[in-house]
Protein backbone atom coordinates (compact mmCIF):
# COMPACT_ATOMS: atom_id res chain seq x y z
CA UNK A 1 0.00 0.00 0.00
CA UNK A 2 0.72 3.40 -0.28
CA UNK A 3 0.23 5.88 2.54
CA UNK A 4 1.27 9.64 2.63
CA UNK A 5 2.30 10.96 5.51
CA UNK A 6 -0.80 12.68 6.88
CA UNK A 7 -1.65 10.87 10.18
CA UNK A 8 -1.24 7.43 8.51
CA UNK A 9 1.53 5.41 7.87
CA UNK A 10 2.82 1.54 6.67
CA UNK A 11 4.77 -0.83 8.34
CA UNK A 12 8.32 -0.61 8.86
CA UNK A 13 11.06 2.24 9.73
CA UNK A 14 10.72 5.44 7.46
CA UNK A 15 13.01 8.33 7.48
CA UNK A 16 11.39 11.58 9.26
CA UNK A 17 11.41 13.41 6.19
CA UNK A 18 9.15 11.15 4.40
CA UNK A 19 6.13 11.93 2.83
CA UNK A 20 4.69 8.45 1.30
CA UNK A 21 5.91 5.24 2.10
CA UNK A 22 5.32 1.63 1.13
CA UNK A 23 6.19 -1.97 2.25
CA UNK A 24 9.93 -1.73 0.99
CA UNK A 25 10.46 1.88 -0.16
CA UNK A 26 9.34 5.50 0.63
CA UNK A 27 9.60 8.80 -0.69
CA UNK A 28 11.55 11.41 1.20
CA UNK A 29 10.04 15.49 0.91
CA UNK A 30 12.77 16.28 -1.60
CA UNK A 31 12.24 13.48 -3.86
CA UNK A 32 8.24 14.74 -4.12
CA UNK A 33 9.15 18.14 -4.45
CA UNK A 34 11.81 16.90 -7.32
CA UNK A 35 9.09 15.37 -9.11
CA UNK A 36 6.42 18.04 -8.78
CA UNK A 37 8.84 20.65 -10.18
CA UNK A 38 9.63 18.10 -12.79
CA UNK A 39 5.62 18.09 -13.67
CA UNK A 40 5.45 22.10 -13.85
CA UNK A 41 8.46 22.11 -15.62
CA UNK A 42 6.77 19.50 -18.69
CA UNK A 43 3.40 22.13 -18.10
CA UNK A 44 1.31 19.28 -16.72
CA UNK A 45 -0.13 22.46 -14.19
CA UNK A 46 -1.36 20.73 -11.27
CA UNK A 47 -3.14 23.22 -9.77
CA UNK A 48 -5.67 22.82 -7.13
CA UNK A 49 -5.05 19.01 -6.97
CA UNK A 50 -2.25 19.67 -5.49
CA UNK A 51 -3.66 20.81 -2.40
CA UNK A 52 -6.03 18.06 -2.00
CA UNK A 53 -5.71 14.40 -0.54
CA UNK A 54 -6.47 12.70 -3.55
CA UNK A 55 -4.01 14.92 -6.06
CA UNK A 56 -1.37 14.39 -4.48
CA UNK A 57 -1.40 10.85 -3.50
CA UNK A 58 -2.32 10.33 -7.49
CA UNK A 59 1.39 12.00 -8.04
CA UNK A 60 2.77 10.32 -5.33
CA UNK A 61 1.75 6.96 -6.14
CA UNK A 62 3.09 7.97 -9.94
CA UNK A 63 6.55 8.90 -8.27
CA UNK A 64 6.52 5.38 -6.23
CA UNK A 65 5.80 3.16 -9.64
CA UNK A 66 8.95 4.96 -11.00
CA UNK A 67 11.29 3.92 -8.15
CA UNK A 68 9.83 0.29 -7.58
CA UNK A 69 10.08 0.17 -11.37
CA UNK A 70 13.49 1.81 -11.39
CA UNK A 71 14.69 -0.43 -9.08
CA UNK A 72 13.62 -3.60 -10.27
CA UNK A 73 15.30 -2.79 -13.06
CA UNK A 74 18.44 -2.09 -11.54
CA UNK A 75 22.01 -1.16 -13.20
CA UNK A 76 21.46 -3.13 -16.32
CA UNK A 77 19.24 -0.05 -17.70
CA UNK A 78 22.46 1.97 -18.39
CA UNK A 79 22.40 3.52 -21.86
CA UNK A 80 25.78 2.66 -24.05
CA UNK A 81 26.80 5.94 -25.49
CA UNK A 82 27.15 7.40 -28.66
CA UNK A 83 30.85 9.21 -29.10
CA UNK A 84 30.15 11.23 -25.70
CA UNK A 85 26.63 11.38 -26.22
CA UNK A 86 24.42 9.09 -23.29
CA UNK A 87 20.97 9.30 -22.08
CA UNK A 88 22.40 12.07 -19.29
CA UNK A 89 24.58 13.76 -21.42
CA UNK A 90 21.03 14.22 -24.34
CA UNK A 91 19.46 15.47 -20.94
CA UNK A 92 22.06 18.02 -20.60
CA UNK A 93 21.69 18.83 -23.77
CA UNK A 94 18.25 19.64 -23.84
CA UNK A 95 19.15 21.49 -20.35
CA UNK A 96 21.54 23.56 -22.21
CA UNK A 97 19.39 24.86 -25.13
CA UNK A 98 16.89 26.02 -22.76
CA UNK A 99 19.44 27.62 -20.77
CA UNK A 100 21.05 29.31 -24.25
CA UNK A 101 19.22 28.56 -27.00
CA UNK A 102 17.01 31.83 -28.49
CA UNK A 103 17.03 34.89 -26.83
CA UNK A 104 15.18 37.72 -27.35
CA UNK A 105 17.21 41.15 -28.89
CA UNK A 106 16.12 44.77 -29.06
CA UNK A 107 15.37 45.13 -33.00
CA UNK A 108 15.47 49.03 -33.77
CA UNK A 109 12.41 50.11 -35.63
CA UNK A 110 14.25 51.39 -38.72
CA UNK A 111 15.47 47.96 -39.03
CA UNK A 112 11.76 46.65 -39.16
CA UNK A 113 10.97 49.12 -41.54
CA UNK A 114 13.52 48.44 -43.90
CA UNK A 115 13.07 44.77 -43.51
CA UNK A 116 9.32 45.21 -44.22
CA UNK A 117 9.62 47.45 -47.19
CA UNK A 118 12.73 45.38 -48.27
CA UNK A 119 9.86 42.80 -48.85
CA UNK A 120 6.54 44.23 -49.19
CA UNK A 121 5.98 42.60 -52.53
CA UNK A 122 7.38 38.91 -51.59
CA UNK A 123 5.98 38.48 -48.32
CA UNK A 124 3.25 41.27 -47.29
CA UNK A 125 1.20 41.35 -49.85
CA UNK A 126 -1.57 38.66 -50.03
CA UNK A 127 -2.43 37.88 -53.52
CA UNK A 128 -5.83 37.43 -54.68
CA UNK A 129 -7.99 34.34 -52.66
CA UNK A 130 -10.79 32.23 -53.18
CA UNK A 131 -13.20 30.10 -50.97
CA UNK A 132 -14.96 27.28 -52.83
CA UNK A 133 -16.54 24.09 -51.93
CA UNK A 134 -16.40 21.37 -54.24
CA UNK A 135 -17.01 17.44 -54.45
CA UNK A 136 -14.47 15.06 -55.50
CA UNK A 137 -15.01 12.34 -57.62
CA UNK A 138 -11.76 10.50 -58.07
CA UNK A 139 -10.53 8.89 -61.71
CA UNK A 140 -8.51 6.04 -60.24
CA UNK A 141 -11.19 4.72 -58.46
CA UNK A 142 -13.88 4.27 -61.04
CA UNK A 143 -14.79 3.48 -64.62
CA UNK A 144 -15.56 6.68 -67.38
CA UNK A 145 -19.05 5.22 -66.75
CA UNK A 146 -19.43 5.37 -62.94
CA UNK A 147 -17.88 9.13 -62.76
CA UNK A 148 -20.58 10.20 -65.19
CA UNK A 149 -23.00 8.62 -63.30
CA UNK A 150 -21.87 10.09 -59.99
CA UNK A 151 -21.65 13.17 -61.03
CA UNK A 152 -25.45 13.15 -62.76
CA UNK A 153 -26.54 12.01 -59.00
CA UNK A 154 -24.53 14.77 -56.92
CA UNK A 155 -26.18 17.64 -59.92
CA UNK A 156 -29.24 16.05 -59.02
CA UNK A 157 -29.29 15.58 -55.61
CA UNK A 158 -27.96 19.46 -55.24
CA UNK A 159 -30.96 20.31 -57.82
CA UNK A 160 -33.71 18.99 -55.59
CA UNK A 161 -32.25 21.52 -53.10
CA UNK A 162 -29.87 19.34 -50.97
CA UNK A 163 -27.54 21.42 -49.24
CA UNK A 164 -24.12 21.24 -50.74
CA UNK A 165 -22.37 20.50 -47.62
CA UNK A 166 -24.05 17.65 -47.34
CA UNK A 167 -23.69 16.34 -50.66
CA UNK A 168 -19.71 16.68 -49.69
CA UNK A 169 -20.18 14.85 -46.93
CA UNK A 170 -21.93 12.10 -48.94
CA UNK A 171 -20.11 11.83 -51.94
CA UNK A 172 -16.81 13.46 -52.21
CA UNK A 173 -14.17 11.82 -52.37
CA UNK A 174 -11.39 14.40 -51.17
CA UNK A 175 -10.48 15.47 -47.43
CA UNK A 176 -12.33 18.49 -47.80
CA UNK A 177 -15.72 16.17 -46.83
CA UNK A 178 -15.75 16.69 -43.28
CA UNK A 179 -15.72 20.28 -43.76
CA UNK A 180 -18.50 20.08 -46.20
CA UNK A 181 -16.48 20.46 -49.06
CA UNK A 182 -14.98 23.69 -48.26
CA UNK A 183 -11.43 24.63 -48.99
CA UNK A 184 -9.68 27.96 -48.50
CA UNK A 185 -9.83 30.96 -48.48
CA UNK A 186 -6.09 29.52 -51.25
CA UNK A 187 -4.22 32.53 -52.62
CA UNK A 188 -4.32 32.58 -56.39
CA UNK A 189 -1.44 30.82 -57.87
CA UNK A 190 -1.43 27.30 -54.93
CA UNK A 191 -3.87 25.27 -57.55
CA UNK A 192 -3.52 23.30 -60.97
CA UNK A 193 -3.50 26.12 -62.96
CA UNK A 194 -5.97 24.48 -65.44
CA UNK A 195 -8.20 24.22 -62.49
CA UNK A 196 -7.73 27.66 -60.97
CA UNK A 197 -8.16 29.61 -64.41
CA UNK A 198 -11.80 27.94 -64.22
CA UNK A 199 -12.39 29.01 -60.96
CA UNK A 200 -11.87 32.07 -60.78
CA UNK A 201 -13.94 32.57 -63.82
CA UNK A 202 -17.08 31.07 -62.02
CA UNK A 203 -19.72 33.32 -59.91
CA UNK A 204 -20.20 32.99 -56.43
CA UNK A 205 -23.30 30.59 -55.63
CA UNK A 206 -23.21 29.26 -58.95
CA UNK A 207 -21.86 25.29 -59.04
CA UNK A 208 -20.24 24.03 -62.09
CA UNK A 209 -18.46 20.52 -63.24
CA UNK A 210 -14.84 20.69 -63.93
CA UNK A 211 -13.29 17.58 -65.80
CA UNK A 212 -9.82 17.50 -64.90
CA UNK A 213 -6.90 14.41 -65.23
CA UNK A 214 -7.55 13.55 -61.37
CA UNK A 215 -10.90 13.43 -61.90
CA UNK A 216 -14.35 15.19 -61.77
CA UNK A 217 -14.66 18.44 -59.51
CA UNK A 218 -18.19 19.61 -58.64
CA UNK A 219 -17.83 23.11 -57.49
CA UNK A 220 -19.26 26.39 -55.86
CA UNK A 221 -17.36 29.80 -55.10
CA UNK A 222 -18.00 31.22 -51.96
CA UNK A 223 -16.31 33.89 -51.60
CA UNK A 224 -13.02 36.14 -53.69
CA UNK A 225 -10.96 38.47 -52.16
CA UNK A 226 -8.93 40.86 -53.92
CA UNK A 227 -4.90 41.25 -53.61
CA UNK A 228 -4.02 43.34 -50.31
CA UNK A 229 -1.15 44.60 -48.83
CA UNK A 230 -0.59 44.00 -45.03
CA UNK A 231 -0.08 47.42 -42.59
CA UNK A 232 2.84 47.45 -41.14
CA UNK A 233 1.76 47.26 -37.61
CA UNK A 234 -0.24 44.38 -38.30
CA UNK A 235 3.04 42.28 -39.42
CA UNK A 236 5.74 44.54 -37.68
CA UNK A 237 6.20 41.59 -34.57
CA UNK A 238 6.38 38.87 -36.94
CA UNK A 239 9.27 41.13 -38.78
CA UNK A 240 10.87 41.49 -35.19
CA UNK A 241 10.57 37.38 -35.01
CA UNK A 242 12.05 37.17 -38.45
CA UNK A 243 14.92 38.98 -37.59
CA UNK A 244 15.57 37.53 -33.91
CA UNK A 245 15.52 34.33 -35.48
CA UNK A 246 18.01 35.07 -38.16
CA UNK A 247 20.27 36.43 -35.91
CA UNK A 248 19.91 33.81 -33.41
CA UNK A 249 20.58 31.21 -36.22
CA UNK A 250 24.17 33.32 -36.60
CA UNK A 251 25.32 33.03 -33.34
CA UNK A 252 24.31 30.07 -33.26
CA UNK A 253 26.33 28.93 -36.71
CA UNK A 254 29.11 31.16 -34.68
CA UNK A 255 29.29 28.99 -31.75
CA UNK A 256 29.62 25.73 -33.56
CA UNK A 257 32.28 26.83 -35.49
CA UNK A 258 34.24 27.91 -32.87
CA UNK A 259 32.72 24.59 -30.39
CA UNK A 260 34.10 22.16 -33.76
CA UNK A 261 37.43 24.28 -33.85
CA UNK A 262 37.98 23.92 -29.86
CA UNK A 263 36.99 19.97 -29.48
CA UNK A 264 39.09 19.28 -32.67
CA UNK A 265 36.02 17.49 -34.71
CA UNK A 266 37.07 15.32 -37.98
CA UNK A 267 33.97 14.54 -40.28
CA UNK A 268 34.70 11.83 -43.35
CA UNK A 269 31.38 10.58 -42.96
CA UNK A 270 30.31 11.13 -46.73
CA UNK A 271 33.97 9.36 -47.88
CA UNK A 272 33.50 6.67 -50.01
CA UNK A 273 36.82 4.99 -49.69
CA UNK A 274 36.83 4.96 -45.40
CA UNK A 275 36.25 1.03 -44.61
CA UNK A 276 33.90 -0.33 -42.02
CA UNK A 277 36.61 -0.08 -39.12
CA UNK A 278 37.84 3.18 -40.26
CA UNK A 279 37.36 6.37 -38.14
CA UNK A 280 34.83 8.67 -39.81
CA UNK A 281 33.57 11.07 -36.83
CA UNK A 282 36.12 12.19 -34.55
CA UNK A 283 35.06 14.83 -31.38
CA UNK A 284 37.66 15.35 -28.38
CA UNK A 285 39.75 12.41 -28.89
CA UNK A 286 36.70 9.97 -28.72
CA UNK A 287 36.03 8.15 -31.96
CA UNK A 288 33.37 6.31 -34.27
CA UNK A 289 33.71 3.71 -37.01
CA UNK A 290 31.50 3.23 -40.12
CA UNK A 291 30.34 0.22 -38.95
CA UNK A 292 29.49 2.64 -35.04
CA UNK A 293 28.13 4.91 -37.42
CA UNK A 294 25.82 2.83 -39.64
CA UNK A 295 24.61 1.07 -36.46
CA UNK A 296 23.61 4.32 -34.66
CA UNK A 297 21.77 5.22 -37.65
CA UNK A 298 20.09 1.99 -38.11
CA UNK A 299 18.77 2.27 -34.77
CA UNK A 300 17.22 6.01 -35.68
CA UNK A 301 15.49 4.27 -38.60
CA UNK A 302 17.60 5.32 -41.30
CA UNK A 303 18.37 2.68 -44.06
CA UNK A 304 20.07 5.38 -46.52
CA UNK A 305 20.65 4.80 -50.25
CA UNK A 306 22.89 6.75 -52.17
CA UNK A 307 22.60 9.85 -52.95
CA UNK A 308 19.45 12.44 -53.38
CA UNK A 309 17.16 13.26 -50.03
CA UNK A 310 18.58 9.50 -48.57
CA UNK A 311 21.69 11.84 -48.58
CA UNK A 312 20.48 15.12 -47.14
CA UNK A 313 18.89 13.34 -44.25
CA UNK A 314 21.63 11.30 -43.50
CA UNK A 315 23.98 14.14 -43.49
CA UNK A 316 21.21 16.36 -41.59
CA UNK A 317 21.40 13.44 -38.47
CA UNK A 318 25.17 12.72 -38.77
CA UNK A 319 25.58 17.04 -38.48
CA UNK A 320 22.96 16.57 -35.30
CA UNK A 321 25.11 14.14 -33.42
CA UNK A 322 27.69 15.98 -33.40
CA UNK A 323 26.74 19.23 -32.75
CA UNK A 324 24.80 17.65 -30.05
CA UNK A 325 28.09 15.91 -29.00
CA UNK A 326 29.61 19.72 -29.04
CA UNK A 327 26.51 21.13 -26.99
CA UNK A 328 27.20 18.66 -24.47
CA UNK A 329 31.03 19.01 -23.80
CA UNK A 330 30.38 22.99 -24.15
CA UNK A 331 27.52 22.67 -21.16
CA UNK A 332 29.77 20.27 -19.25
CA UNK A 333 33.00 22.67 -19.52
CA UNK A 334 30.12 25.81 -17.96
CA UNK A 335 29.60 23.66 -15.23
CA UNK A 336 25.78 23.32 -16.21
CA UNK A 337 25.95 19.23 -14.97
CA UNK A 338 26.75 20.25 -11.39
CA UNK A 339 23.29 23.10 -11.52
CA UNK A 340 20.31 22.36 -9.45
CA UNK A 341 17.72 22.50 -11.81
CA UNK A 342 19.47 19.86 -14.26
CA UNK A 343 20.19 17.31 -11.26
CA UNK A 344 17.00 17.23 -10.34
CA UNK A 345 15.77 17.16 -13.79
CA UNK A 346 18.22 14.23 -14.45
CA UNK A 347 17.17 12.26 -11.33
CA UNK A 348 13.45 12.27 -12.48
CA UNK A 349 14.44 11.59 -16.13
CA UNK A 350 16.59 8.71 -15.01
CA UNK A 351 13.91 7.00 -12.73
CA UNK A 352 12.00 7.26 -16.02
CA UNK A 353 14.21 5.42 -18.49
CA UNK A 354 15.26 2.95 -15.70
CA UNK A 355 11.35 1.99 -15.18
CA UNK A 356 10.69 1.56 -18.99
CA UNK A 357 13.50 -1.07 -18.89
CA UNK A 358 11.63 -2.87 -16.09
CA UNK A 359 8.22 -2.34 -18.18
CA UNK A 360 9.73 -3.55 -21.40
CA UNK A 361 11.07 -7.05 -19.67
CA UNK A 362 7.79 -7.59 -18.02
CA UNK A 363 5.69 -7.15 -21.32
CA UNK A 364 8.21 -9.63 -23.28
CA UNK A 365 8.16 -12.26 -20.20
CA UNK A 366 4.15 -12.04 -20.45
CA UNK A 367 4.11 -12.64 -24.35
CA UNK A 368 6.30 -15.63 -23.89
CA UNK A 369 3.40 -17.07 -22.63
CA UNK A 370 1.06 -16.28 -25.39
CA UNK A 371 1.13 -18.98 -27.66
CA UNK A 372 1.18 -18.29 -31.49
CA UNK A 373 -1.68 -20.03 -32.95
CA UNK A 374 -3.74 -17.88 -29.74
CA UNK A 375 -2.45 -14.52 -31.50
CA UNK A 376 -3.33 -15.93 -34.86
CA UNK A 377 -6.86 -17.18 -33.73
CA UNK A 378 -7.75 -13.67 -32.13
CA UNK A 379 -6.44 -11.83 -35.03
CA UNK A 380 -8.63 -14.03 -37.11
CA UNK A 381 -11.63 -12.95 -35.05
CA UNK A 382 -10.92 -9.26 -34.68
CA UNK A 383 -9.38 -8.71 -38.00
CA UNK A 384 -11.66 -5.60 -37.89
CA UNK A 385 -9.99 -4.28 -35.16
CA UNK A 386 -6.84 -3.90 -37.17
CA UNK A 387 -8.02 -3.00 -40.39
CA UNK A 388 -7.00 0.54 -41.66
CA UNK A 389 -9.36 2.76 -42.71
CA UNK A 390 -9.17 4.59 -46.19
CA UNK A 391 -7.40 7.86 -46.05
CA UNK A 392 -7.97 10.58 -48.66
CA UNK A 393 -5.41 12.79 -47.32
CA UNK A 394 -2.01 11.31 -46.58
CA UNK A 395 -0.78 13.63 -44.00
CA UNK A 396 -2.04 17.19 -41.77
CA UNK A 397 0.43 19.83 -41.56
CA UNK A 398 -0.02 22.48 -39.51
CA UNK A 399 1.88 25.54 -39.34
CA UNK A 400 1.13 28.22 -36.47
CA UNK A 401 0.50 31.70 -37.24
CA UNK A 402 2.55 34.12 -35.72
CA UNK A 403 6.13 32.38 -36.18
CA UNK A 404 6.92 33.88 -39.69
CA UNK A 405 5.40 36.62 -42.08
CA UNK A 406 1.79 35.43 -43.03
CA UNK A 407 3.22 34.87 -46.75
CA UNK A 408 6.22 33.24 -45.59
CA UNK A 409 4.02 30.76 -43.89
CA UNK A 410 2.52 30.31 -46.72
CA UNK A 411 5.11 29.01 -49.00
CA UNK A 412 7.12 26.96 -46.14
CA UNK A 413 3.39 25.21 -45.51
CA UNK A 414 3.12 24.69 -49.26
CA UNK A 415 6.73 23.20 -49.72
CA UNK A 416 6.19 21.15 -46.61
CA UNK A 417 2.70 19.81 -48.24
CA UNK A 418 4.10 18.58 -51.39
CA UNK A 419 7.01 16.90 -49.47
CA UNK A 420 4.67 14.82 -47.03
CA UNK A 421 2.56 13.19 -50.21
CA UNK A 422 6.12 12.62 -52.65
CA UNK A 423 5.19 9.32 -53.15
CA UNK A 424 8.03 7.10 -51.31
CA UNK A 425 9.11 10.23 -48.65
CA UNK A 426 10.95 9.25 -45.35
CA UNK A 427 8.24 9.94 -42.64
CA UNK A 428 11.59 10.71 -40.87
CA UNK A 429 12.40 13.49 -43.38
CA UNK A 430 9.01 14.96 -42.95
CA UNK A 431 9.27 15.04 -39.46
CA UNK A 432 12.45 16.70 -39.29
CA UNK A 433 11.25 19.37 -41.62
CA UNK A 434 8.31 19.96 -40.14
CA UNK A 435 10.19 20.67 -36.86
CA UNK A 436 12.64 23.14 -38.28
CA UNK A 437 9.89 25.12 -39.74
CA UNK A 438 7.67 25.47 -36.68
CA UNK A 439 4.89 23.09 -38.09
CA UNK A 440 2.96 20.03 -36.57
CA UNK A 441 2.95 16.72 -38.59
CA UNK A 442 0.87 14.30 -38.24
CA UNK A 443 1.00 11.06 -40.22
Amino acid sequence: CLAPMLGTGCRGRVPSDAVAAWDGGFITRAEAERYFASLETRGLRTGSQVNARSGVTQILSDLAFLKIAAAEAGDSATESSILYLDAKAASLVHYYVERKGKRPQEIPDDEVRAYYEEHLADRFTLPESCTFRHVFLRADRHSKEELARLERTVLDSLARGTAFSMAANTYSESGSARRGGTVGPVFRGRLDAAFEKQLYLLKPGKPAVFHVQLGTHIVEVLERRPSRVLPFEEVRQQVVLVIMDRRNENERDQLMATLRTRYGVVDRSDDPTVGPDDVVVSVKGRDLTRKQLEAYLARRGGRFGPGGKDAKLRRRWVDDLIRSNLLYLDALESGMERERAFTDRWEIRRLTLRSKVAIERRFRAEAKKVADDEVLRYYRENQGRFAVSQRFQASYLFLPFGSAPPFELEQRLEALEKLAVTPGVDPAEVAHRCEEAGAVYVD
